[in-house]
């Protein structure tokens, strides 16, 4: 065979598979294509069946109840999510909420955001009020509302109020509320940082205090979402479990490890905050964010709180002066933190401070801390909650 007649052979042949290797590749895309379609009918499909399950639920709900607001319904825990739509599929579990009343995806797979997109179900920031029922986009101006509250009023600058009660939603700072109330205290890292803060005398006598206990947790936690927030009121209790409300008896003479346990139990089936005993490094941050945003100067925090504080002649009920919605962080009783005393005790590690000065102490100023044993009681001294996102 000549070269020529051969290498017409050889073209025929490469030509040939060229052809096939063609086919396979576009037999390839065709089923990727048809892969990926049926995945976004499906998609769409489901969007369409939980959105219509939705609507019948809400309905029924309406009926029964004339004043209920389809905006006030904002869930995303799977066992919520089925309270509404009954047969929410599994597989969208941390993927779909329910945001205004409306379906929302909140995944982050490209395709299904792309479909999302289309359908026009993607989260909206609810900032008209300066909050956000999406975590993701929790900043210190902007807060996340946890899922155990409810937005009171007030703004992220001067104090946003939430309450762990459906009934107190959306009525105001200064009505008449009957949960438990917690002020975000925003924490944007430049003006108010989270850090503790001693004076000059605490420094040189008592320069021996320090958040031990998880506040890697919380410092985490603050950094992601841009705050954290503090107990309104200092705390009362029905039947040993902590309330946070105005007007009620404030709960002393209790043990450090009894105000722990029964603050870190107060929301402990929730999943996305964290109760605990305020850091000592929190209450500073309050201290801060109250100076910072010209609430207080550095000498009413620092040095002498009585034109602010609430220092009479016996322990008050709780909320008797307020600063940026949290009342009572100077004075009344003295309150319980997490901060453990490391110098100057025989008792190292056993020892905690508790913060804010009380009424018939010397010391009146917020930023005041002194030890108290792990198992001690003290009729001047109290505690509040805070929470943090998870």
């Amino acid at each position: 065979m000549n070269k020529k007649g051969f290498s017409l052979i050889v073209l025929g042949i490469t030509i040939t598979v060229m052809i096939i290797l063609a086919t396979v590749t576009l037999l390839s895309l065709s089923k990727d294509n048809s892969i990926e379609h049926a995945k976004e009918s499906v998609f769409k499909a489901d969007v369409d069946e939980m959105g219509i399950s939705l609507e019948q639920t809400i309905g029924a709900l309406q009926i029964k109840d004339s004043n209920l607001e389809r905006k006030s319904i904002n869930v995303s825990r799977i066992d919520n999510m089925k309270q509404y739509i009954p047969k929410f599929p599994e597989k969208y579990e941390n993927i779909f909420e329910i945001q205004s009343g409306l379906i929302v995806y909140v995944g982050k797979d490209p395709n299904q955001l792309k479909w999302a997109k289309e359908l026009n179900i993607l989260p909206k920031v609810a900032n008209t009020s300066g909050f956000t029922l999406n975590k993701a986009e929790s900043t210190s101006t902007l807060p996340y509302i946890p899922e155990a509250m409810y937005y009171v009023g007030g703004t992220a600058d001067t104090g946003l109020v939430v309450s762990d009660k459906a009934q107190d939603k959306n009525k105001g700072v200064n009505a008449s509320l009957i949960g438990s109330q917690f002020v975000w205290i925003p924490v944007d890292g430049v003006n108010v940082e989270f850090k503790p803060k001693f004076n000059q005398a605490e420094s040189e006598t008592m320069g021996g205090f320090k958040d031990i206990e998880d506040i890697d947790k919380a410092r985490n936690s603050i950094a992601v979402y841009g705050g954290f927030y503090m107990g309104r009121y200092e705390a009362t209790e029905v039947s040993s479990k902590p309330v946070m409300a105005k007007g009620k008896n404030v709960v002393t003479n209790i043990k450090y490890v009894d105000a722990k346990k029964r603050a870190e139990a107060m929301y402990e089936s929730s999943t996305d905050i964290v109760s605990t005993l305020p850091y000592g490094t929190m209450w500073d941050t309050v201290l801060n964010w109250f100076i910072q945003s010209g609430a207080i100067t550095p000498v009413e925090a620092y040095e002498n709180s009585t034109s602010w504080g609430t220092y009479p002649s016996s322990k008050q009920p709780s909320g008797m002066k307020m600063k940026n919605q949290i009342f009572d962080v100077a004075g009344n009783v003295a309150e319980l933190t997490k901060e453990v005393v490391t110098k100057g005790s025989s008792t190292l590690g056993s020892t905690r401070a508790y913060r804010g000065g009380v009424y018939t102490s010397a010391e009146k100023y917020a930023s005041a801390r002194n030890p108290i044993d792990l198992n001690a009681v003290n009729s001047m001294v109290g505690y509040r909650v805070a929470l943090y996102i998870k």
